[in-house]
């Protein structure tokens, strides 16, 4: 078991969040683009869907995106961002204490 490291969730931050039309049947949806996170290194969010459909899909598969595993990376930004937070009200707090003081 290995902890997942935050610099790799952050490479979440990089993706463009986007919305498209499938190429099987034109329905609109939203997400990510596959390809986009293969170049920014989150390969293990990606597999190979075979695809019989050799008009659309020559090569005979297409990426998908493994969108429940995106949680895990997700949850490891909200820890930081729930550290960095809490940081900076102890800062704050600290900073109007300073304050208030200096007023009496």
């Amino acid at each position: 078991i290995e902890n997942i490291n935050l610099s790799e969730s952050k490479k979440l931050l990089k993706l463009k969040s986007v919305n498209y039309n499938w190429i099987t049947n034109n329905e609109s949806d939203l997400g990510f683009i596959a390809q986009d996170l293969l170049e920014h290194g989150l390969e293990k969010l990606v597999n190979f869907v075979p695809n019989s459909d050799k008009i659309n899909f020559p090569l005979g598969y297409h990426y998908g995106i493994q969108y429940s595993k995106i949680v895990v990376y997700q949850n490891e930004l909200i820890k930081d961002l729930y550290t960095l937070t809490n940081d900076l009200v102890k800062r704050l707090d600290f900073l109007e204490k300073k304050i208030n003081k200096s007023n009496f």
